[in-house]
């Protein structure tokens, strides 16, 4: 009975890993595709938002507003 709660345990934290890896990878190939380093956009991102973004303007955090340059200076 033991082995079948671990492989149990072990088939639900690989379903729940999936997804925030697909979007980890999704959010990496759309920077790629605008031209983004990944790296430098999430930071960023993460960082807009700790400063109180705006969540009715989420759209001015997408990559491809990222890598238009007006859209970083302040």
């Amino acid at each position: 009975m033991r082995q079948g709660h671990e492989t149990a345990l072990s088939v639900s934290t690989e379903i729940l890993m999936t997804k925030p890896w697909a979007m980890l990878a999704s959010l990496v190939a759309t920077c790629k595709l605008a031209g983004v380093n990944p790296v430098d956009y999430l930071a960023y991102t993460l960082r807009v938002i700790l400063d109180g973004h705006c969540k009715f303007r989420i759209e001015d955090l997408t990559p491809w507003r990222y890598a238009r340059p007006s859209s970083r200076a302040a």
